[in-house]
């Protein structure tokens, strides 16, 4: 009888079970005696990653789940997407039917071939939409992570940085020339390493950020898609400190097939929703360090004691982002602010802490989001300028008291 082909554990109970199959009740990735490298890796040191693999249908895709919400897409590019979709069903349809080969795909067992082809069609999907300050590049990223006596050392095909932040990588790229169903369970193990390896590093991606972790991958002619979000009480985990069992979930939606107008219709959406989203917060995020830093050097200069607590607040602030169209589109100022007491209240914190974690909510609408998208790249720029260069946010006092005031406000960010 052949031996039982190694099933990637989607759930806590099945991973349960292959390590007690394994024999490694009580083994973590820090106990490990010997670890493989990315492309190598075993179903035993793969146990140890606590990761558990989801897999989705194309269309079984959730932009909310994922805080990719269909609004964040520009209505000119959904019309140009939809343009395309005709185009190409209006090429096919004139195809003469007994050169219909010349419409398949060609294999090839060149990896690199494929590696490009995914790169150049991410890049061109992003290149001329307004606001996608991303780039996508074919540079083979190296990751190395220490867990106990050994290191682990993963490259990947490829990533997506944002230009303003060459230093740190929002997306992994990785490419088979074969089919997913031909290299599994193996390209898995090679992708969960990948994710492991890059969540070690120093610019990983945030804790509790829905979707935070995204990779983009193209086995022949079907790509896949794969997001997670980042537990802190794992994180721990991968730095061998005390913390609750906790697991990363990694969710994979596809195959979108290449020659499936539908499907690289859907994948154009997606991939530019998150690649706004990732420019988005880091343009607000720039500003807020911006401001953080001039704070420090006008308002505190003089301080008697040891000045504005820079380094505090620079290493400390975290963005906690709240998507649910149904819940609050069209929702009053009350109402989200009563929505903001009750989300800290669940957190084990109240507003107005000596120490508080959460002091502001900035709500960001669709105007609110144009604005940012065509504000000055540079936050200089924006304290000198105004009209287009301008992005603003609105700001909802959590400690509003009803009075002779809003309780709110538009913040520029100059």
């Amino acid at each position: 009888m052949p031996p039982r082909k190694f099933q990637i554990p989607a759930n806590e109970m099945f991973w349960e079970e292959a390590v007690k199959r394994a024999g490694l009740e009580g083994k973590t990735i820090h106990t490990l005696e010997s670890m493989s490298s990315g492309s190598k890796i075993i179903p035993s040191q793969f146990l140890t990653f606590r990761v558990l693999c989801v897999p989705h249908q194309a269309h079984m895709f959730d932009a909310e789940k994922w805080e990719l919400t269909e609004h964040m897409i520009p209505r000119n590019h959904q019309r140009h997407v939809m343009e395309a979709k005709r185009l190409t069903s209006q090429k096919a349809r004139l195809v003469d039917p007994d050169h219909v080969d010349a419409w398949s795909i060609i294999p090839t067992t060149d990896e690199e071939i494929v590696n490009f082809a995914i790169v150049d069609w991410l890049q061109a999907v992003c290149l001329r939409m307004p606001g996608v300050h991303g780039q996508w590049i074919a540079s083979r990223y190296r990751f190395r992570a220490r867990f106990g006596p050994n290191e682990l050392e993963a490259r990947t095909d490829g990533a997506l940085r944002i230009f303003e932040e060459p230093e740190r990588v929002h997306a992994l790229i990785e490419c088979k020339a074969i089919a997913r169903k031909d290299a599994l369970p193996a390209v898995q193990f090679q992708e969960a390493a990948q994710i492991v390896a890059w969540l070690m590093q120093r610019h990983r991606p945030e804790t509790a950020k829905a979707g935070g972790i995204f990779m983009v991958s193209e086995d022949r002619e079907e790509v896949f898609l794969t997001f997670g979000t980042l537990d802190r009480h794992y994180l721990r985990y991968l730095q061998n400190k005390d913390a609750p069992k906790k697991f990363l979930e990694l969710h994979t939606y596809g195959p979108f097939r290449i020659d499936s107008a539908g499907h690289m219709e859907q994948l154009a959406s997606i991939v530019l929703a998150y690649v706004l989203r990732s420019a988005c917060l880091e343009k607000i995020d720039r500003y807020i360090h911006w401001e953080i830093d001039r704070v420090d050097g006008d308002r505190y200069a003089e301080a008697e004691d040891h000045g504005f607590p820079a380094r505090l607040v620079h290493e400390t602030y975290r963005n906690a982002i709240l998507e649910d169209k149904e819940r609050w589109d069209g929702a009053s100022i009350p109402k989200i602010r009563e929505d903001l007491k009750d989300l800290v209240a669940s957190r084990g914190a109240e507003i107005g802490e000596v120490v508080p974690r959460y002091t502001v909510c900035l709500v960001i609408d669709q105007q609110c989001r144009d604005s940012i998208v065509n504000a000055f790249e540079d936050p200089e720029e924006s304290k000198h300028g105004g009209g287009p260069g301008k992005g603003f946010v609105l700001m909802i006092d959590p400690m509003f008291v009803p009075g002779n005031r809003e309780g709110y406000c538009k913040v520029y960010a100059s």
